[in-house]
């Protein structure tokens, strides 16, 4: 959702208004949070100056800022009629396609830290009273570095919470073989190693998309 803010202080002290250059120095040192993307910030000498956001509501714009800004400011905030608008359209689109490609590649990052983990956990697996797993987990880390490549190809795209969460869920497996709180049967292993890499070919040959669960 596009969203105007206006920025109202209550005397003119500086050429530029406190609030902007708080604005300003969060978004430089890309201190602002996931949620919320300033596009674009137009401070003036007067009494009030203004910004435009990318955000999910109103609520969530006001209650930031209203948490964040230490200034003498008020905040009254608009969701804009971007279809309506004039002169943003092309800035919107090279901000937001930026975005993507950004959130993609640390999306890729992340899906490369499971292959890593399932490659340790083969390596965990070895020499343990688990080692009739080994097989599944070999298959499980095959699987992982075939939906990398995919990634890479271009024909896979998931989210970045979806690619921290596989990751949490590997790492936490690994952990649960190594202390001895977990087996699982061959049978078991084997299936869910199948199901996995019958997942990665469906989702390389596009068949499936992948943009809610990793």
């Amino acid at each position: 959702m596009l969203l105007l803010a206006i920025h109202t202080v209550s005397a003119v002290t500086a050429r530029v208004p406190l609030v902007a250059l708080q604005l300003r120095e969060k978004h430089t040192e890309g201190a602002l949070p996931a949620n919320l993307r300033l596009r674009m910030l137009l401070p003036t000498g007067g009494l009030q100056s203004v910004s435009v956001w990318d955000g999910e509501t109103v609520e969530v714009l006001r209650q930031w800022l209203d948490d964040t800004i230490v200034a003498d400011c008020t905040h009254v905030i608009y969701p804009v009629e971007e279809e309506f608008a004039v002169g943003i359209a092309l800035a919107l689109a090279g901000a937001r396609t930026s975005d993507a490609v950004s959130s993609a590649a640390m999306a890729a990052t992340k899906t490369k830290e499971v292959a890593a983990t399932a490659t340790a956990m083969v390596q965990a697996l070895a020499g343990t009273s688990l080692a009739d797993t080994k097989d599944a987990a070999t298959a499980a880390a095959a699987a992982a570095s075939a939906r990398v490549q995919a990634i890479a190809a271009g024909t896979l795209t998931e989210t970045k919470e979806a690619a921290t969460a596989a990751a949490a869920a590997a790492t936490a497996r690994v952990q649960a073989l190594a202390a001895g709180a977990l087996s699982e049967t061959k049978e078991a292993a084997t299936a869910a190693a199948a199901a996995a890499t019958a997942r990665v070919q469906a989702l390389t040959s596009g068949m499936v998309g992948d943009a809610t669960e990793a």
